[in-house]
Parts: structure tokens; sequence; C-alpha cells
């Protein structure tokens, strides 16, 4: 498995106190995941302290690729979230 997904989900899962297993890489974060919004602050912190890269509401709001709070919430899952860290990430190698 891709290496950002997997640290994503370990992230998610220690922000929720859950099970590695219980985090699905397709898992809405807030229906499936029961994520609120305080959860989703400090997710925002552990990614940004993983990936040396800023995740600000905006950043959020493009990987949950929506705008409309409905489309937002189920799209928000660590697939869609380690796409965007992934495609901001420096690129290595030649």
């Amino acid at each position: 498995m891709d290496p950002v997904l997997e640290k994503v989900r370990e992230l998610t899962a220690q922000m929720l106190r859950l099970k590695l297993d219980d985090v699905g890489p397709d898992a809405s974060l807030t229906a499936d995941l029961a994520a609120e919004s305080v959860d989703l602050l400090e997710l925002r912190f552990l990614l940004e302290k993983a990936f040396k890269i800023p995740m600000g509401e905006k950043e959020l709001r493009e990987a949950a690729k929506g705008t409309a709070p409905a489309e937002m919430a189920r799209n928000f899952t660590c697939r869609s979230i380690a796409a965007h860290i992934s495609a901001r990430l420096p690129k290595s190698g030649p």
C-alpha cells in the first residue's frame, strides 16, 4: 500500500483512538468514523507535522474534493487526504 496513505490511516486511527483495521482507506472520516470538527483540527496538525506541509482549511477542502458540507463529508477519506498530500510533496529522483 502507498506509504502516504498508510501514514494518514495510522494518524487517523491514533487521533480517533481506533484500531488501524477499523480505518479503511475509503471510509468517510466524518460519516463513517464519526470524526468531529475538533478531531479534524487535530488531524490537520498531525498531518502538518508528519509531512511538513501546510494543511489549512483550503487544503482540507481540496482534499475533500468539494465545497458543499454534505459533499465534503462524504468525500473526506484517508485516500483523498493521502492523494492530496502526495501531490504536494516534493518529487524525488531525476
